[in-house]
């Protein structure tokens, strides 16, 4: 018993008991964390000032009726709204499936919260790896033609790809499209983001033909590396109407 009714002085403060003491000092950790984290703030890639977990981006176009549109509806709607997400933010997790065989820095990170609407830093990123025989692929609800693939980093990077363009409509049977890439892809400050936001550009610069559009695009390595940094935030995609 005489280990139980122990006092101590502390600051001022007598405890009565060694329980009493520790929960006294696990109480005042807690108090301060909660008073620091209330503190903790960053902004999103339009420059807002958010809270560190960040906020649910806007739930999408609406309609003229004020209704949310149907993204579905037709070819038009499906392409400008997704075209549109640069301005709103709004996700496209629904709309757009995004993939990779390139391994996430965790098991705990997935790609496809780059559709998303949070665009706080540190969302994701993948282990220092080759990028040969690996991929980036898109799957569309609808038939489309791809511009262009943008991802956007809390920080300044340079990737050395060497890579193919490929579309498919069904997933397993690809054909390549344009020359190949082979450069170093640097990200820089470009609208809409803003510092210290920058993007990747990975554009696919043959214009769309006559009658063609495709379900699966993606993007075929044949060479260079894929860094650890940056964190890739949110992903932009820009299609041809």
């Amino acid at each position: 018993m005489r280990y139980v009714y122990l006092f101590y002085e502390v600051y001022g403060v007598t405890c009565l008991t060694i329980k009493s003491y520790i929960n006294y000092i696990i109480d005042i950790y807690k108090s301060r964390r909660k008073k620091k984290r209330k503190k903790m703030s960053t902004v999103d890639v339009f420059g807002r000032s958010v809270i560190a977990t960040g906020p649910r981006g806007l739930p999408g176009p609406k309609g003229e009726n004020g209704a949310i549109a149907d993204p579905t509806s037709s070819y038009e709607t499906y392409v400008k709204y997704i075209n549109l997400r640069r301005k709103t933010l709004h996700s496209i997790l629904a709309l757009v499936n995004i993939t990779s065989d390139l391994t996430p820095y965790t098991d705990r990170h997935y790609i496809q919260s780059v559709l998303e609407s949070n665009t706080t830093r540190n969302f994701f990123y993948w282990r220092l790896q080759p990028f040969k025989d690996k991929y980036i692929a898109l799957e569309f609800q609808k038939p489309v033609w791809l511009k262009q693939l943008q991802f956007a980093t809390h920080s300044h990077e340079s990737w050395t790809l060497h890579f193919t363009w490929q579309y498919s409509d069904d997933g397993k049977t690809w054909e390549q499209i344009g020359n190949e890439y082979n450069k170093t892809f640097s990200t820089v400050t470009l609208p809409p983001v803003t510092s210290p936001f920058e993007m990747f550009t990975f554009p696919q610069d043959i214009p769309k033909l006559k009658n063609k559009r495709h379900i699966h695009w993606r993007m075929h390595g044949l060479g260079g590396t894929i860094t650890t940094s940056p964190f890739l935030n949110v992903a932009f995609i820009d299609l041809e109407l």
